[in-house]
């Protein structure tokens, strides 16, 4: 699926294409180049893509997420074993901080910003989870063993809800770093994929391999639903709509009732597509990236299921999406940079 081989440096080209679709039938690398200058942005953002370079060459960044307020961006450095973070307070972004994760080669992968204002990830190597906070001091509490730990999000009770593909659970952690419990997934053995909080209250996640979408009660009652097809569910998020919206990685949108209905599944308008993460942008719509043929991000209105296309230059990866300031965000792998799109 990933695609680091890319080069690193190029020059983004953005176009944007609208068509109306219908509801149908992750060991620490040792640093790579560093990337080219980037220039900085006027003071007054124009409307596009805008990089700003990781300092560290080769950081394989994996997930993005606003910290508290809005103000900054924080995601996870995959192979330089760092978190990064990137204030959003002054009138031009900047700079890039980094901070090293305690445990070598921890693979820090995915990252949300918790109930306490503090930054929570996970460390898939170091079978860890991981809580920085603003000012950039870690704190880690282990795991099993063979946890593996990867996607992570805030639930509605006030706790970090995240998937244990290694040893196929679902773990449940206050914000003490205490392990509250690690609720067996249905199906077995499993690809625990994205997870994320309901608009009816629970939490959703993703079981790529099985190919269904399970929701689990805060008790950790888990159920889970069959979709169509060699689906492969990826990421999920609420929708606007009131529905689980997820990214299918055989090219396809997907929407679900909270009740476990599938209400469409719509191909993705562009040949060769592959979306990942998945997310709620700053004007209300759905936004998702994709690493496929034509890399870039994609915006989604409801309900009319409008896709428009924002691309960028083919060695771009995208591999994390956030909102933030007016304008979406995201790391990408290709460039090793952090990204800023106002469209």
């Amino acid at each position: 699926m990933t695609r680091w081989s890319k080069a690193v440096g190029f020059i983004i080209a953005a176009f944007a294409v609208t068509v109306a679709a219908c509801g149908g039938g992750g060991g620490g690398a040792l640093p790579g180049p560093t990337p080219p200058p980037v220039a900085s942005p006027s003071p007054t953002p124009a409307h596009g893509f805008v990089q700003f370079a990781i300092p560290t060459g080769g950081a394989a960044p994996h997930g993005i997420a606003a910290g508290p307020g809005g103000t900054s961006l924080w995601f996870a450095e995959f192979s330089t074993n760092k978190i990064g973070t990137m204030t959003l307070a002054g009138a031009i972004p900047g700079p890039i901080t980094e901070f090293t994760v305690p445990t070598a080669a921890s693979l820090p992968r995915e990252i949300t910003l918790g109930p306490d204002g503090n930054l929570w990830f996970t460390e898939q190597h170091g079978m860890k989870v991981g809580r920085i906070t603003p000012a950039g001091v870690i704190t880690e509490f282990a795991l099993a063993s063979n946890a593996f730990p990867r996607y992570i999000t805030s639930g509605p009770d006030g706790n970090l809800w995240f998937g244990m593909p290694g040893n196929n659970t679902i773990g449940k952690m206050n914000t003490s770093g205490t392990l509250l419990n690690a609720f067996p997934v249905l199906s077995a053995p499993n690809e625990i994929l994205g997870i994320r909080a309901g608009p009816d209250g629970n939490l959703w996640f993703c079981e790529g391999s099985s190919h269904k979408i399970a929701r689990i009660t805060t008790a950790g009652v888990i159920t889970e639903f069959a979709v169509p097809g060699s689906a492969r569910p990826v990421d999920i998020v609420g929708g606007p709509d009131g529905n689980m919206w997820f990214t299918d990685s055989t090219g396809k949108l997907g929407r679900m009732s909270t009740s476990g209905a599938i209400l469409s599944s719509t191909a993705v308008p562009a040949s060769g597509s592959l979306p990942i993460f998945i997310t709620i942008g700053f004007d209300g719509n759905v936004w998702f990236d994709d690493i496929g043929t034509t890399p870039g991000l994609w915006r989604v209105t409801s309900p009319a299921l409008v896709f428009t296309q924002f691309s960028l230059a083919a060695s771009s990866e995208p591999n994390g999406i956030t909102a933030a300031g007016g304008a979406m965000w995201f790391v990408d792998i290709g460039s090793n940079s952090v990204t800023r799109l106002i469209p």
